[in-house]
């Protein structure tokens, strides 16, 4: 097979509001680059680029025909010219833009009017930034309305570009090979919608725990949702966590430096060589590094 030569040609349509990000997500995955100089879209732009997708353990190449339409509402006239033909697609809205969520049930309307029944993945943009509009568990709620798989991406720093077409692709692939394969994409996307209500139900424990003043509970909760969170590639998670996971740490150290006083037992931690005098012997951590202290040095 030769560098032009691929095996599946498919045409993939990007909708959403206008200045939600779609010509930047599809320069991002075409080019390489981020430019913020875009200007607006006038009908469709057209990208081309060929990538390699594992499937059942092979991989095939792929040729993707990327249809980035104009978001306006005065282009609703000519958009459905480019649905045609398309086997897959992404539905783009503005995390920093609650209108642009609000107004997502009529991009899938538009698509479900020009489209035979054809996979779809929906993107939050601009995870970057940090005014976000639109809260996890509302855009939750519509993917799992839609039975789609949810992604959160930024054009800029690149977070989840790759990842959205390629698992676009892959699933399109497993589907035109067959039954089987449609299962199995089904089984992706649910496995996907479970692990991000997995992260959310963890996430209201680990807010309650902390609430309640039970950190130690509370660290265990978290380290759990940190696994979701990566699994399904929650940047705005991830950043929650690593917050509140520092936060409790910091308490911790401070409630346990308390009970070092000057009159009491000792205990000593082997990290620090040092030894302290304590009201109690107990799992206490050493102010310093946050290891257990033992019993006295002799």
């Amino acid at each position: 097979m030769t560098i032009n030569e691929f095996d599946y040609l498919f045409k993939i349509v990007v909708v959403g509001d206008g200045g939600v990000g779609k010509t930047a997500l599809t320069v991002r995955f075409a080019e390489g680059v981020f430019r913020d100089d875009y200007k607006m879209t006038i009908g469709v732009d057209f990208s081309i680029k060929t990538i390699t997708v594992p499937t059942n353990g092979e991989s095939r190449r792929v040729k993707l025909q990327i249809w980035d339409t104009g978001g306006q509402e005065r282009f609703s006239y000519v958009r459905p010219l480019y649905y045609k033909g398309a086997v897959g697609g992404l539905i783009v809205f503005d995390l920093t833009n609650r209108k642009s969520y609000e107004n997502l049930d009529r991009w899938f309307s538009e698509i479900a009017n020009n489209c035979v029944s054809i996979p779809l993945m929906l993107v939050g943009n601009k995870a970057d930034l940090p005014d976000r509009e639109v809260a996890q568990s509302e855009i939750q709620a519509i993917a799992n309305n839609h039975n789609i798989t949810y992604y959160e991406s930024s054009a800029k720093s690149g977070q989840s570009v790759n990842t959205i077409f390629e698992q676009l692709s892959t699933n399109l692939v497993l589907i035109e090979e067959g039954q089987v394969a449609q299962e199995e994409y089904d089984a992706e996307t649910l496995r996907h919608k479970e692990y991000i209500e997995k992260y959310m139900s963890l996430a209201e424990q680990a807010y309650d725990k902390i609430n309640k003043l039970d950190y130690q509970s509370a660290l265990q909760v978290l380290k759990q949702a940190y696994y979701y969170a990566k699994e399904i590639e929650y940047q705005a998670g991830k950043k929650w966590i690593e917050e509140q996971t520092q936060l409790i740490i910091q308490i911790l150290r401070q409630q346990e430096s308390k009970l070092i006083q000057e009159a009491g037992v000792h205990m000593y931690c082997a990290y620090c060589n040092q030894r302290y005098r304590v009201s109690k012997v107990g799992n206490i951590r050493c102010p310093t590094c946050g290891n257990y202290l033992s019993g006295e040095k002799m």
